[in-house]
């Protein structure tokens, strides 16, 4: 049953523990007095047999996790791809592909919109089959198209995420991208039960290493000669986490 409640009390159960890993938070309502409601749904489905209990979850039903339709901070949006973005895609990434070439492979890549939308409905199907969950990044105020993030699952049954995130060169270096990061690792532990969320990255990216930073994740470790970069150079990996008890 849903049990609408204010989301500052779910958050309250969360530090104490008596929320189980097990459940989700869902927004399910908007009273214009108090701000919005949101409701806990447990997945953990439990069925009593004469011989004993069985306990099914689901985990069972990835593809039946609720997720969000966008998310939204102050100056940016962040939700899933729809076909209709192909366009904007191709010429973010077009105008950025030197900007994005020392880190990220993809640079070379989206050399059409037909390219960048076939991309897209691949990344839809990957959502709704809830194997990778990609989003773009879009400024509030004007709707334009900024870059990309992602919540890529590791591991569903012990909610283990890591983000990865990009900018078009255009809008580097305003602070969008902590914005954008910020609003999934809230989403990954409020509504998803994270148990880890985690950043990587190549060493020499000061400015991709300064997002975890600012947003109070903890560096575990230098991976060195972790992976191959883009130009063929074996790079060293730093590795940020967070986990719930870093939050409270």
């Amino acid at each position: 049953p849903c049990h609408p409640e204010p989301f500052a009390s779910l958050q309250g159960k969360l530090r104490e523990g008596s929320i189980t890993a097990g459940s989700e938070i869902l927004r399910c309502a908007q009273d214009d007095r108090v701000g919005p409601f949101w409701c806990l749904r447990y997945c953990q489905v439990h069925l009593n047999h004469a011989e004993g209990s069985e306990v099914m979850s689901t985990e069972a039903y990835r593809t039946l996790i609720p997720l969000f339709e966008e998310l939204r901070s102050e100056r940016v949006l962040v939700r899933p791809y729809r076909e209709s973005d192909a366009e904007a895609l191709f010429e973010a990434v077009a105008e950025s592909r030197d900007h994005l070439r020392p880190w990220l492979p993809f640079a070379d890549t989206h050399q059409s919109a037909e390219e960048s939308r076939d991309w897209i409905i691949h990344q839809v199907a990957n959502w709704l089959l809830r194997e990778d969950l990609i989003v773009g990044i879009w400024e509030a105020a004007t709707n334009r198209y900024l870059g990309g993030s992602g919540l890529h699952p590791h591991n569903w049954e012990i909610r283990y995420f890591e983000i990865g995130y990009w900018i078009r060169a255009s809008a580097s270096g305003r602070g969008y991208i902590t914005e954008a990061v910020k609003l999934l690792t809230d989403y990954a532990f409020t509504a998803l039960a994270a148990k880890r969320v985690e950043i990587r990255c190549d060493e020499r990216n000061v400015r991709s290493a300064a997002v975890p930073q600012r947003l109070g994740f903890v560096q575990e470790g230098r991976l060195r000669n972790r992976e191959l970069a883009p130009d063929g150079t074996l790079r060293n990996m730093l590795v940020f986490s967070l986990i719930p008890a870093d939050r409270y």
